[in-house]
């Protein structure tokens, strides 16, 4: 039984209930008071009648408030290229059918036009739609759920993320096409995923590179890309120390989703205050619903890490990386090796 029609059986239980306690209650009233002489009596099938019929409206209630609780409103947050395919039609088509209701944030952007310098610019978008979705939780009702599904670039994701409000109860949907994984928005708690961060140091001037390798796309990364970003040292964060790969699937529930968005926002935090002012350049293969969440976890430390941070998006028609600038505070030129201008001159 789905969501919606187990709210409409509950609602169905309350209204014969209520009818039931209504008609009891009268029987009942009747049997002490509608007597020509003063001779009260108890029927005692009556009553128990009575009992049961407030007994199956408290239930009803307790049902139908669980139901809510449960499914309540799913938000559905999508940001993607023009250019690209929804994968994830048929995921969010079941998954709207498991919830009371559900509400939609979605924008294309063309990336192609949003490019200046090098740099794809979207961080009036991330606002915009950050602000919207902030908005959408805080005015919906405060007896439902509220589940979250985001479809978005990981970068863009990580911005969005910031806005969620901590004053509600919130959960995440991954819309996986092959199985969905659901998980609650919680600060703190124990690591129960091992995020190994192997360390690779050139030298100690360089930008410093972070490689999130959490899902099968890591197979079309390598840490000898970095050097085109002019990065010196390079943090490598997996689950387990292995790097995953189409023959090598990690196995991702809802709760290792939620574990490793909190210690994957621990590790950044740590390598942002380690590497002094030096610029991060960050390549991430990681589900959607944890980049969200990081982004949520980032903004409860006491770290700027956007300030001076180049977040690659991999642009997967073209085989290419590219800077994507997801709020202001980022900065607005591609990180490029410091010779890269020298090497360009014709020689002599």
């Amino acid at each position: 039984m789905n969501s919606a029609k187990g709210a409409d059986v509950a609602n169905f239980l309350l209204v014969v209930a209520t009818a039931l306690t209504t008609a009891t209650v009268a029987l009942v009233i009747e049997d002490l008071l509608a007597k020509p002489v003063w001779n009260p009596q108890f029927v005692w099938y009556r009553g128990l009648a009575l009992l049961a019929a407030i007994l199956l409206a408290f239930l009803a209630v307790y049902w139908r408030s669980r139901v809510w609780r449960n499914a309540g409103t799913l938000f559905y947050v999508h940001l993607l290229d023009e250019r690209m395919r929804d994968l994830r039609t048929a995921s969010l088509t079941s998954a709207t059918k498991q919830r009371m209701s559900s509400r939609s944030l979605v924008r294309w952007s063309d990336l192609d036009s949003q490019t200046i310098e090098g740099v794809i610019d979207l961080h009036q978008s991330c606002h915009e739609m950050g602000a919207a979705l902030e908005t959408a939780i805080n005015t919906d009702r405060d007896d439902t759920g509220c589940t979250i599904a985001p479809n978005m670039l990981w970068p863009t994701a990580l911005a969005v993320g910031a806005y969620l409000p901590t004053s509600r109860e919130l959960r995440l949907l991954e819309l996986s096409p092959s199985n969905e994984h659901e998980f609650e928005l919680q600060r703190g708690g124990s690591g129960g995923v091992d995020v190994k961060c192997h360390e690779t140091v050139a030298d100690q001037s360089g930008r410093v590179g972070v490689w999130l390798a959490f899902t099968p796309m890591a197979e079309k990364f390598s840490t000898g890309a970095f050097e085109q970003f002019g990065v010196e040292t390079v943090h490598v964060l997996t689950a387990g120390g292995s790097i995953p790969s189409r023959d090598n699937p990690p196995n991702h529930d809802g709760a290792r989703l939620k574990q490793l968005a909190r210690e994957i926002a621990g590790q950044l935090v740590r390598v942002k205050r380690d590497s002094g002012n030096r610029e991060l350049v960050v390549v991430a293969m990681i589900p959607k619903t944890v980049a969200l969440t990081v982004g949520w976890h980032l903004s409860q430390y006491e770290c700027r890490f956007f300030q001076g941070t180049h977040l690659i998006h991999y642009d997967y028609a073209r085989d290419v990386y590219i800077p994507m600038r997801v709020r202001p505070s980022q900065p607005s030129t591609p990180p490029r090796r410091s010779g890269a201008l020298h090497d360009s001159q014709p020689a002599e």
